[in-house]
């Protein structure tokens, strides 16, 4: 199983204060996903004292294939650089200017600022602890009020955390079906662990809330670090449009996350239409044609099909829709004859009982 180990830097200038004053840090995970570095001041208080010039480091294993989202927190802190591999590891580093005071008092725990791991494979181990360059003196640190008041020898949090990143999602995109009607989805992960499968959800636009698409289930691959593909096909969108789309992504004890969205537009072409449970091929339109005309066709019962274009001497010119054809609706297949000599074509539609042709002429 894979590791990545994160290193959190904290690194200002140095100076000292009393032993009575200090910060202790460690790192938490928030959920599967995210992670937290909190601070408690040990044996005394900070009043309206100035907090500034943070940088930070996240160390991980580059094998891990990890990407880390934007950081968030009290102190604003922001990506100071593009990451950078050294050896078998890879760094980002981190940085802000807060110029903010702060009250501490003693005991009091506070989020300094978290970052989200949008991608990696997991379990993924997190530590804070020195970085193996060295750094600043070799530690984390932080400065108040120009005083270094870290606490590095006796922490008072564990060291290290754990994400799951129970399904590491590296892309989702949509687009309009090439052939036929529909709006394609395909998205990619590279690890997953316990991953039951993706209801696929969609929104209209206008439309305040996500609705899951009826029937829109994609299994999962459970617990695997291979990285996986899944496509699906939205033909059940009514009206021509701009839609949104998001994965709900259930684990197998029921947790769900959900991803990004993702718009597509969609035109009145692009729009399933009712049609009876019947083979038809139907004229191309417009005929003559130049350089573009549109098929029809519809199938009695749900199974292959497969439509293609040939020439006068019956040579194959392009295949047009090959796939699963649903009975009880309309394909309207596209078809650009740009790069083609003027002349007579034929197409023919192929399915498991019945194949038909038709005639068509591209004048240019």
């Amino acid at each position: 199983m894979k590791r990545m180990i994160l290193v959190a830097v904290m690194m200002l200038c140095v100076a000292v204060l009393a032993d009575a004053q200090t910060i202790q840090a460690g790192i938490f995970a928030i959920d599967a996903n995210t992670v937290v570095v909190k601070a408690k001041v040990s044996g005394g208080g900070f009043t309206d004292q100035p907090f500034s010039n943070v940088v930070v480091t996240l160390f991980w294993e580059t094998s891990s294939g990890v990407v880390l989202g934007a950081p968030a927190g009290s102190f604003s802190i922001g990506k100071a650089g593009s990451v950078t591999a050294e050896g078998d590891f890879s760094y980002q580093k981190f940085a802000a200017t807060p110029n903010v005071n702060i009250t501490w008092a003693s005991g009091e725990i506070v989020d300094l600022f978290e970052i989200p791991v949008t991608a990696g494979t997991g379990p993924a181990l997190i530590e804070v602890r020195n970085p193996a360059d060295g750094g600043a003196n070799g530690d984390w640190y932080i400065e108040i009020a120009g005083n270094d008041v870290t606490n590095t020898g006796t922490p008072y949090y564990v060291g290290s955390t754990e994400l799951a990143l129970p399904v590491t999602l590296t892309s989702f995109a949509a687009k309009l079906a090439q052939s036929g009607t529909g709006v394609v989805l395909q998205w990619a992960t590279a690890s997953e662990v316990n991953n039951y499968g993706y209801f696929v959800q969609r929104r209209a636009e206008g439309d305040e809330t996500f609705m899951d698409v009826a029937g829109a289930f994609v299994e999962g691959h459970g617990t695997t670090v291979e990285p996986q593909s899944y496509m699906y096909t939205d033909n059940s969108v009514l009206a021509a449009g701009k839609y949104e789309y998001r994965l709900k992504q259930q684990d197998l004890n029921g947790a769900v996350q959900y991803s990004q969205s993702v718009v597509v537009n969609v035109s009145v072409t692009d729009v399933a239409e009712a049609a009876p449970r019947e083979f038809q091929l139907m004229q191309n339109y417009p005929n003559p044609f130049n350089p573009t005309t549109m098929v029809k066709f519809s199938v009695p019962s749900t199974g292959q099909a497969t439509m293609k274009v040939y020439n006068m001497v019956g040579q194959e010119v392009v295949t047009l829709f090959e796939g699963v054809a649903e009975a009880g609706r309309y394909y309207a297949v596209p078809f650009n004859a740009a790069s083609l000599a003027s002349g007579v074509y034929f197409y023919r539609l192929v399915t498991e009982r019945k194949t038909d042709v038709r005639r068509m002429m591209l004048v240019k």
